[in-house]
């Protein structure tokens, strides 16, 4: 039913080899950067439970990356390599090849694919993609279709 709303859509996508997962022209298209500028390559904003938020390396990357190093600088030594730590559990950078491919960096497929499944759940909403386990996606379906039949009985 992607008629519903020209700028959704969600499919299942299978991670290929050296990390490269396939967008689909479908949601590129509802992508709003895309194609822009990407030769800086993407961030990925990783969330909580197995997702992650990807925009282009140049809308935050330099800021988030120059804002964490200012803050690892002026932190107490006790708390830099929690820090630093954190900071690398939260923004990693993404390849994306001409062909629609991003590349993903091992341990971002580790945080969005935890079980081995080599698929991943690619979400296009207003213009964001967002990326996340195909199983914490199954596991949300429950309560989206709840949500679903509460607005339906209007």
């Amino acid at each position: 039913m992607s008629g519903l709303d020209e700028s959704v859509w969600t499919e299942v996508a299978t991670f290929v080899s050296k990390g490269r997962i396939g967008l689909p022209l479908a949601a590129r298209k509802r992508i709003s950067w895309w194609p822009g500028d990407l030769s800086d390559g993407l961030l990925a904003i990783l969330e909580p439970g197995s997702a992650a938020w990807i925009e282009p390396w140049a809308i935050r990357g330099e800021e988030l990356l120059r804002r964490a190093e200012q803050m690892i600088r002026t932190a107490q030594p006790a708390t830099k390599s929690s820090l630093v730590l954190a900071a690398m559990d939260r923004y990693m950078r993404v390849s994306c090849e001409t062909n629609g491919r991003l590349v993903f960096p091992t341990n971002l497929i580790a945080h969005i694919d935890p079980t081995d499944s080599g698929k991943a759940r690619v979400i296009v909403a207003d213009g964001s993609l967002k990326v996340c386990s195909e199983q914490e996606w199954r596991a949300g379906r429950s309560e989206r279709l709840v949500t679903l039949e509460k607005a339906l009985a209007l």
